[in-house]
């Protein structure tokens, strides 16, 4: 009784578990690509010095991650 009573489970998780899928075709939608701002963070300098750290044993947590320099965008007024 028991083994049927667990085969029949098994049986109906199975059938239930497609009806979950996502069906979206969003799913690998992709940001478009923006323009550079001033509050983006400068990742290469975060590589870098992450890189150095770690081969030092250190463990870095950035608390105000660097941000990189850009020009402020010609259209904004000053």
């Amino acid at each position: 009784m028991n083994a049927k009573i667990r085969c029949l489970s098994i049986v109906a998780a199975a059938a239930l578990l497609p009806a979950c899928a996502s069906m979206d075709e969003r799913e690998a939608y992709v940001a478009p690509e923006r323009a550079p701002s001033l509050l983006d963070q400068d990742s290469k300098y975060i590589a870098r010095v992450n890189a150095i750290a770690l081969r030092r044993g250190i463990h870095i947590t950035w608390v105000n991650p660097p941000t990189r320099r850009t020009a402020a965008p010609a259209d904004t007024p000053k």
